[in-house]
């Protein structure tokens, strides 16, 4: 009889390091490894500078860029709640006194601020149009606004195409 395969050994904790200097070296790990790879430094130097493997720097280099893209996107909601708080404030108190035109004024400006804020007015599609120079020239004065307005480059133009995003 063929024996078992021994079982795979877990890996083993520092002895000594709570859990919270296992995580301040993991911080500092991972700060070094950011820093070094802004410095250009390869993985593998990256690696041997932190005593790790490649793979373990690299991995050390995605956690600490998915915890700023994670901070910056808290970060960035904080703000904007922040902001509408504010804007809504100004609603509130303008909306009572829409009678006077400084007033109502305010309240649109405030209005538009949200909306904007918010990204409720951005444009659902966006035509990107190639035009070389000699197209550009041909153009009249009626194409060009048509243009402007939005319509299809294809019917204001026979054979020019937009790519829409």
């Amino acid at each position: 009889m063929a024996e078992d395969p021994k079982p795979a050994k877990k890996p083993r904790k520092k002895r000594g390091m709570s859990s919270k200097a296992q995580q301040d070296r993991r911080v500092r790990l991972i700060e070094q490894a950011l820093e070094l790879r802004l410095q250009g430094h390869t993985l593998r130097h990256i690696g041997a500078a932190l005593d790790c493997t490649p793979s373990a720097a690299s991995s050390y280099i995605k956690a600490g860029l998915e915890e700023v893209a994670e901070h910056s996107r808290d970060t960035a909601h904080l703000l904007r709640d922040t902001e509408s708080a504010r804007i809504e404030m100004v609603i509130r108190n303008m909306a009572t006194q829409l009678d006077d035109p400084q007033c109502a004024s305010v309240f649109l400006k405030a209005i538009e601020a949200k909306r904007k804020l918010w990204g409720l007015d951005a444009p659902t599609q966006i035509a990107i149009l190639d035009l070389s120079p000699e197209v550009v020239a041909g153009l009249d004065s009626d194409q060009v606004d048509r243009l402007m307005a939005g319509e299809d480059p294809g019917t204001v133009v026979p054979g020019l195409r937009a790519q829409i995003n």
